[in-house]
């Protein structure tokens, strides 16, 4: 079998390229260049995909023994991505740019360009699973990245291998990477947004946005409480940053409940006004088809599934009215979820197992 694998240089893609030929494959990787700095003139913009990057990947290549190339994909990367970061942020929600670039560059459009070239699967070091042709968490549950991987469309799945999501533990894989002499053994794990400098994100937006997004700070009742230049530097259950000068009536903390991007205002509140059980959801993808067998009335679909709002959250138990390619999760009781964000996603996991993939959305609460 022909296996093109994405090699970021770090510790998960070299094992998994090695675990790719030592199967018997015909592999070969390649490094992804992701962002040029001469794309964008703006603070913390960075190159992903670099040299550097590049280089340590392609000497483990070398070092087990397999073709390697480097791939410029800036151009697909800047609009599916770092643009519709900005976009995103612009209409007052919380975008995450590892979904978007697993949606559209790592899975949709390399999977396209691999299987012109005549691959037959693509593989990465992502903590997931295939098992028979459905999308499951990884063995490992806290390295389990199936959250992220389900951002995928759904008809790629079947193209995919996830050689990483048999292992018990990331101490497993650095051992096993070690042995095979990888210099990226104790390579540290990527954080933050891969695209921007740390701690640049707000200067990177201000000066993507400019100061056309200033409104008031509210109460839940409508009074002003404050100024702020941008409603997109806060997000649902933020607390520090907002700078207020009347202190709650009760002394309590306040939080951000939500932002109105028509208004410009951030609404602040007690922590519990973070709290709901129901999360309204939009773009769902459904993984399962059969899902979408049963006929019901007013063509509303019923499914019961463990629902997941965040990358390492619990997945809670609830039930889904579907219809068309949106819907309504709603948990029995009260108080399921807290700081539900505009933008961010939700994973549908099997009742039974917890594992299986059944669909993903993204929240529009």
């Amino acid at each position: 079998m022909r296996i093109l694998i994405g090699m970021s240089g770090g510790v998960d893609s070299s094992l998994a390229a090695a675990l790719a030929k030592e199967a018997g494959h015909d592999v070969m990787g390649v490094t992804m260049e992701l962002t040029r700095k001469e794309q964008l003139d703006l603070p913390g913009f960075i190159d992903h995909g670099s040299f550097e990057e590049a280089q340590d990947a392609q000497l483990v290549a070398e070092n087990i023994g397999i073709k390697f190339e480097r791939w410029n994909m800036s151009e697909v990367y800047k609009e599916q991505v770092v643009m519709h970061f900005i976009q995103e942020y612009a209409r007052g929600s919380t975008p995450n740019p590892c979904v978007a670039c697993n949606q559209n560059v790592k899975f949709a459009a390399l999977v396209a360009k691999a299987r012109s070239l005549g691959f037959d699967k693509i593989c990465t070091g992502h903590y997931a699973r295939v098992i028979d042709g459905e999308l499951h968490r990884a063995v490992d549950l806290k390295k389990d990245q199936s959250y992220f991987v389900a951002s995928m469309p759904p008809e790629v799945v079947k193209y995919c291998y996830f050689p990483l999501g048999e292992y018990a533990s990331k101490v497993d894989v650095r051992e096993e990477a070690k042995k095979r002499g990888f210099a990226t053994h104790n390579k540290k794990d990527s954080s933050d947004i891969c695209f921007l400098e740390k701690k640049t994100k707000k200067a990177f937006l201000q000066a993507s946005l400019g100061d056309s997004y200033g409104g008031n700070i509210v109460d839940l009742d409508g009074n002003v409480l404050g100024k702020h230049t941008g409603f997109w530097n806060f997000t649902v259950g933020q607390r520090q940053g907002l700078d207020l000068k009347r202190p709650a009536k009760d002394g309590r903390a306040r939080f951000v409940v939500s932002t109105n991007p028509k208004t410009r205002e951030v609404v602040v509140g007690p922590k519990e006004a973070l709290l709901c059980n129901v999360v309204e959801l939009d773009d769902i993808r459904v993984f399962d088809t059969t899902l979408l067998d049963k006929p019901t009335p007013n063509s509303t679909k019923i499914i019961e599934l463990r629902g997941q709002i965040r990358a390492h959250g619990d997945a809670v138990l609830g039930v889904l009215e579907l219809q068309n390619n949106s819907g309504k999760f709603t948990v029995s009781g009260k108080n399921a979820f807290e700081a539900v964000a505009r933008g961010q996603s939700f994973v549908g996991y099997d009742v039974h197992s917890n594992s299986r993939v059944l669909l993903k959305a993204t929240i529009q609460n």
